[in-house]
């Protein structure tokens, strides 16, 4: 994509699950990598979609459903 001058712009997204349930997942520590991984990954906003010529969006799924978090 860069040699062609476009530029990739990484976002995630607002966790949609309750705090109560994080503090639990929280205590395990594949959570924590992966919390830490994406520490310096922003949260998307409508503002990162001004002037963008392509959308990507990639989720996990469960039972062949994307996650919540990008539906919201």
């Amino acid at each position: 994509m860069e040699t062609a001058g476009g530029e990739a712009i990484l976002r995630r997204v607002t966790e949609t699950i309750p705090p109560e349930t994080i503090r639990e997942i929280a205590k395990t520590p594949l959570y924590a990598q992966v919390q830490e991984e994406m520490a310096d990954l922003p949260v998307a906003t409508e503002k990162d979609l001004e002037g963008i010529d392509g959308l990507i969006i990639g989720s996990p799924c469960h039972f062949g459903n994307m996650s919540a978090q990008p539906v919201y």
